[in-house]
């Protein structure tokens, strides 16, 4: 019953296996540099603060501050998918 409900929605079981990946929009950055503040460990900036980081995969251990950092951006820039 579940695996028909996941095929229904277009889910399948590796879909939620599937890393999490942080996806930046850099169009919408405007310079904040919050998201560094709270994740330096995730996000490069370049000299007048704009993120310069590309999308990526992140871990289990980096899902909470990338979520925190998405919720800050003014902009929302940044997504956390996965």
């Amino acid at each position: 019953m579940c695996i028909r409900f996941w095929s229904i929605c277009g889910t399948t079981l590796d879909d939620l296996e599937a890393p999490m990946r942080i996806e930046l929009n850099h169009a919408l950055c405007q310079g904040h540099a919050r998201c560094a503040a709270l994740a330096p460990e995730l996000f490069e900036l370049d000299d007048n603060g704009y993120v310069i980081t590309e999308s990526h995969e992140i871990s289990a251990a980096a899902e909470p501050a990338a979520l925190l950092a998405a919720k800050v951006c003014p902009e929302k820039v940044i997504s956390v998918r996965g």
